[in-house]
């Protein structure tokens, strides 16, 4: 057992280790999976786990206390999630694997990054604009959901959820801001969501409508060329959407 530990553990090293020395300034020219098969002449399967494996390591993710019961597998899935959304243009595919194959760097993607800045640098400018996000998404929960009791509860909550994600997605080029981000949606949003007893569906329309919201938002930065709404629009729309798929992928365990 230990044997296979030490050599499965050397395995990792020689291939994180290769992955890093070309990708550490620049994007491969080859998919990052496809570099791992031709290298070191491994299935398409163990290439794309090397893949999610190494986004990881690299970014030093943590068991934090608030994660404690996510298991090796809810951390591959992160990374899964992830590569294609945070790393690359946004990278669609018919299936998880086929999103793998097209991932070429293991690092955040630098637009992304600097679009979020200034859009939480542009919300947080912009008079009552967050207000107006919140109440976008109160209106659209509005419509569809009976409980009011429920309603009520989550309106109060709705900005404050929205003041977390701008703040977040802005400063996931700090290493450690990024290590920490789903322990902080899980204390931040999903335990305040639980506590009101909302079920796995109505967490879902909560992240959905913060997501769909935005473009109505995003019509009203008519002081801005028509590409650069554009960019922020998408990169708002990558960013929500990853931290929507984990969020409810942890959600029925949260607090237990």
């Amino acid at each position: 057992m230990t044997f296979t530990f030490v050599f499965q553990f050397d395995n990792l090293r020689r291939v994180y280790k290769k992955v890093i020395s070309l990708n550490h300034v620049h994007p491969s020219s080859l998919p990052v999976a496809q570099m791992l098969q031709t290298n070191f002449r491994i299935s398409s399967k163990l290439a794309r786990r090397y893949v999610r494996v190494i986004f990881l390591v690299y970014h030093r993710f943590e068991v934090k206390k608030k994660l404690q019961f996510m298991t090796f597998a809810d951390f591959e899935f992160l990374a899964e999630t992830l590569l294609p959304r945070w790393t690359a243009q946004h990278v669609r595919g018919q299936t998880a694997d086929s999103e793998l194959d097209q991932i070429f760097s293991i690092h955040l993607h630098p637009k992304l990054i600097s679009k979020l800045r200034d859009l939480k640098t542009l919300m947080s400018s912009t008079h009552n604009l967050v207000n107006d996000y919140a109440t976008l998404v109160r209106q659209k929960l509005g419509k569809t959901w009976e409980d009011q009791k429920k309603l009520k509860e989550v309106e109060h909550r709705i900005y404050s959820f929205l003041k977390l994600l701008l703040n977040t997605g802005a400063a996931l080029s700090q290493p450690k801001q990024f290590r920490d981000f789903l322990s902080n949606a899980v204390e931040f949003i999903a335990e305040p969501c639980k506590r009101i007893e909302l079920t796995y569906t109505e967490m879902e329309d909560v992240l959905t409508e913060i997501e769909t919201c935005f473009h109505t938002i995003a019509e009203s930065f008519t002081q801005m060329p028509d590409r650069h709404r554009q960019q922020l629009q998408d990169s708002w729309l990558r960013y929500a959407e990853g931290m929507r798929l984990l969020i409810l992928h942890v959600y029925d365990r949260v607090g237990e």
